[in-house]
């Protein structure tokens, strides 16, 4: 398998677009939204969930675990699809999903096309998951 890819065609992006578009959202997107995948040389996904440190927002931890865990170089991705969820109870603020958004799409180039979604997980309870799907 390619390095800057941990997801096959075939069956294996299939299950991750079902993933995908079958979680709880409230703000969604369609398979049809995900088909260009279909055609995308590589495909890596992360999965990361906040663990915020001592005095640190959930949106400050997300960021950061993306900087020190993820393991991509944004620099070879222009496709990327993000999508963010939390428990309905300590759902997301409008001004935390934009810090978000922008924080993340400032590591990839600016070419990078971006297509996000928002669901509830009330398994996560004040946490915050970041699915991301990054391809070329």
């Amino acid at each position: 398998m390619n390095e800057q890819a941990n997801i096959q065609q075939g069956e294996e992006l299939d299950n991750l677009i079902k993933q995908l578009t079958n979680f709880s959202k409230s703000i969604n997107f369609g398979k049809d939204d995900l088909d260009y995948l279909h055609h995308a040389k590589a495909i890596m996904k992360r999965r990361l969930i906040s663990f915020p440190k001592e005095n640190e927002s959930r949106i400050e931890s997300i960021i950061r675990e993306v900087k020190e865990y993820s393991n991509i170089d944004f620099t070879k991705y222009n496709h990327i699809t993000m999508l963010l969820a939390t428990s309905s109870q300590h759902a997301l603020m409008m001004e935390e999903t934009d810090k978000v958004l922008s924080e993340i799409m400032s590591m990839f180039r600016d070419d990078t096309k971006c297509l996000w979604g928002q669901g509830f997980d009330e398994k996560l309870d004040d946490k915050l998951l970041l699915i991301m799907v990054c391809s070329y």
